[in-house]
């Protein structure tokens, strides 16, 4: 299961653990010019992960995708829960995007 840590008042970015190979299903990065914005679906996740997930969504909380090349920050823009424990989440990438290859 994932490792959300929820510690709005401390560092007001909500922390999902992307690290280990069967938490990604799809992964895409489109590069545009008013930003980048990052596509992916998550498997493994639990119901209240889902949910924490969708709070921080509407409260505009910064979701950090901690992938094992390093982490990316979002701000999200959709969420869609998808077959049962996988969400699909679309977000602006916050700050410069990393090189494609640290995300795979």
């Amino acid at each position: 299961m994932p490792q959300i840590s929820d510690r709005r008042i401390e560092t007001r970015r909500l922390k999902v653990d992307c690290s280990s190979d069967d938490r990604i299903k799809t992964l895409a990065l489109d590069r545009a010019a008013d930003g980048d914005l990052l596509a992916c679906t998550l498997g493994g996740m639990t119901k209240q992960s889902i949910s924490t997930l969708d709070d921080a969504m509407y409260g505009h909380t910064p979701v950090e995708l901690l992938f094992a090349g390093g982490p990316l920050l979002l701000d999200l823009e959709s969420l869609e829960s998808r077959e049962p424990h996988t969400v699909r989440i679309v977000g602006h990438v916050i700050g410069e995007a990393p090189d494609w290859t640290r995300l795979q």
